[in-house]
């Protein structure tokens, strides 16, 4: 068995929550669902937003939000230690010049 890419996992979830994210919108205002649906007024008509508001997709509760308190603790600063570099390297460097003014 094959094993799909991380990029196509993570395009099928974001597009699974924007289609979910979409319905909820949809069931939130008639307006959007009647332009996205020529026939959302026609009885018989039946989708995911129409599911949504008839209470067949079942949608966790969110719980309240506790309020927790958050200790900072202090980041110690790093220390670096210096590099030095022998005095021969420095003599063995061309120097840079700009070009003669002419």
């Amino acid at each position: 068995m094959q094993r799909v890419s991380h990029s196509a996992r993570q395009a099928c979830a974001l597009l699974l929550i924007f289609g979910h994210l979409l319905a909820i919108a949809m069931a939130g205002s008639s307006w959007l669902h009647h332009h996205l649906h020529g026939d959302a007024d026609a009885p018989d008509h039946v989708c995911a937003v129409t599911a949504v508001l008839a209470g067949q997709i079942d949608q966790p509760d969110l719980p309240d939000l506790a309020l927790v308190p958050v200790h900072f603790t202090a980041i110690p600063t790093p220390r670096f230690a210096s590099v030095h570099q022998p005095v021969g390297a420095l003599r063995n460097c061309a120097q840079e010049r700009a070009p003669p003014v002419a």
